[in-house]
C-alpha cells in the first residue's frame, strides 16, 4: 500500500503492484533494499549471489 499525505492532513492509500523483472531484482527485494544488500555486501555478511 502506497499512502499519500496531503498537506491537509488527509491520508489516501493507494494499492500498488512491483514487478520484479530479474533475478538480481528479487535478490535485493528478499533481503530487505539496496541499502541492506549493500551493507551486508560491504560487512561481510551476505553473499550476493547466493540467497
Amino acid at each position: 500500500m502506497f499512502v499519500i499525505e496531503r498537506v491537509s492532513g488527509e491520508k489516501v492509500e493507494v494499492p500498488v503492484t512491483c514487478r520484479l523483472d530479474s533475478d538480481a531484482e528479487v535478490k535485493t527485494y528478499q533481503v530487505g533494499g539496496v541499502l541492506q544488500q549493500f551493507a551486508g555486501s560491504f560487512w561481510g555478511i551476505l553473499d550476493w549471489y547466493v540467497l
